[in-house]
């Protein structure tokens, strides 16, 4: 990714629009200016580093700022309940009048499509969150998986230098982070 590039983009987004960001203090510098409202999704938190705290960083950095923010995440990737399509907004505002608009607009937004949504996936969630025990295992278990990605990133890393006969730098597999990976190889590569 071109983070000048992205930030002189940032730089240019209309005051108080609403932007899709990645992490960085510089980000935070130009959306404060700027008077914009973030938005993240972390739809794969705690598989990046391991930690749920390191991938959150970027919204503490926003929040600490004391900026509105909303945040979208995704525990249907987080706890494997993939079929349960389990997932929140949550929305940093900065006095209870604006939460109480903004939990009405929520409101608005979420009736038209369900009446009443399945409750199993949420009471999974719920029960795991709740629970320490669980939680830090679960917590135990993102690390193991975060750290079976970053070894599986290193030996595609090996195999694609070994073998690309034309030595194509293949770093960027190991610079990224996460289940993902951006390869720029085309259809025909594949």
């Amino acid at each position: 990714m071109d983070l000048s590039s992205y930030y002189m983009d940032v730089h240019t987004i209309r005051q108080e629009s609403i932007q899709l960001l990645s992490k960085g203090k510089r980000f935070a510098d130009a959306t404060q200016e700027k008077k914009n409202i973030p938005y993240f999704d972390i739809a794969y938190q705690g598989f990046a580093s391991g930690s749920l705290d390191a991938d959150a960083y970027s919204i503490s950095l926003f929040v600490d700022r004391g900026l509105e923010l909303l945040v979208a995440q995704s525990y249907s990737k987080k706890l494997g309940l993939y079929a349960e399509r389990i997932g929140a907004i949550n929305v940093v505002c900065l006095s209870s009048d604006a939460a109480a608009r903004v939990k009405i607009q929520l409101k608005r937004l979420a009736r038209p499509m369900y009446s009443n949504p399945p409750v199993h996936g949420a009471r999974i969630v719920a029960n795991i969150v709740r629970d320490p025990n669980l939680f830090d295992e679960r917590k135990q278990e993102m690390e193991l998986m975060a750290g079976r990605i970053k070894n599986v990133r290193r030996r595609l890393h090996e195999n694609l230098s070994q073998k690309d006969e034309r030595r194509s730098d293949w770093s960027c597999i190991l610079k990224q982070i996460g289940m993902p990976s951006y390869t720029g190889l085309n259809k025909a590569q594949v």
